[in-house]
C-alpha cells in the first residue's frame, strides 16, 4: 500500500539523514578519517534524498501518471547517483593520488537542485491534484518539505554559505 511504502522510505531518509549530518569532531579522526567521514556523510545524504523522492512518489500514486513518476524516478537517480559518485570520487583522489575527475566535482550541487527541482514538483503536483483522504496524508509531508527545502535550495544556491559552513 502507498502510505506503508511512503513511511518506510521517509523513515529510511530520516536515518541516512540523521547518520548524514552527525557531528563528529575534526579532533576526533585523522585526516584520512575526516576525509572518509565526509564522503559517507555525502553518500548517505544522496541515498536520503532518493529515499525522500520514493516517499513522494508513493504519495503521488493516483494523482500523477506512472510514466511520469518512472521519469522523475529516473533523474532523481541519476542526479543522486552523480552526486554519490562525485563523493566517492573526490575523497578517493584526496586521499590517494590527489586527483578527481573535475567534471564529477563541478556537476555535483546542479545535480542535486535538480533532483530537488523534480522532487518538489511531484510533490507541489501531488499536493494540487489529490483529493480527500489522499490530500491529508500529503498536506503536512507538503509544508515540512516546502520549509525543510527552503534551507537547502538557500544553501545550495549561494556560494558563500557553502563556502562558510565547509571552512568552519
Amino acid at each position: 500500500r502507498g502510505r506503508d511504502l511512503a513511511s518506510l522510505h521517509y523513515g529510511i531518509a530520516s536515518v541516512f539523514f540523521a547518520i548524514a549530518i552527525l557531528p563528529i569532531s575534526d579532533a576526533l579522526l585523522s585526516p584520512a578519517g575526516r576525509n572518509w567521514y565526509e564522503a559517507l556523510a555525502q553518500i548517505f545524504a544522496g541515498i536520503s534524498a532518493y529515499a525522500l523522492y520514493l516517499t513522494f512518489e508513493d504519495l503521488a500514486r493516483g494523482a500523477i501518471r506512472d510514466k511520469v513518476l518512472t521519469a522523475s524516478r529516473a533523474v532523481v537517480g541519476a542526479c543522486s547517483l552523480l552526486f554519490i559518485a562525485n563523493a566517492i570520487d573526490f575523497s578517493a583522489g584526496r586521499s590517494m593520488a590527489g586527483c578527481f575527475i573535475p567534471l564529477l566535482y563541478v556537476m555535483r550541487y546542479p545535480a542535486l537542485m535538480i533532483a530537488l527541482a523534480v522532487m518538489i514538483v511531484v510533490l507541489t503536483t501531488t499536493f494540487v491534484k489529490a483529493k480527500g483522504l489522499q490530500r491529508q496524508r500529503v498536506r503536512w509531508v507538503f509544508w515540512s518539505t516546502v520549509v525543510g527545502f527552503s534551507g537547502v535550495v538557500t544553501w545550495l544556491i549561494v556560494p558563500s554559505l557553502r563556502a562558510a559552513v565547509l571552512t568552519s
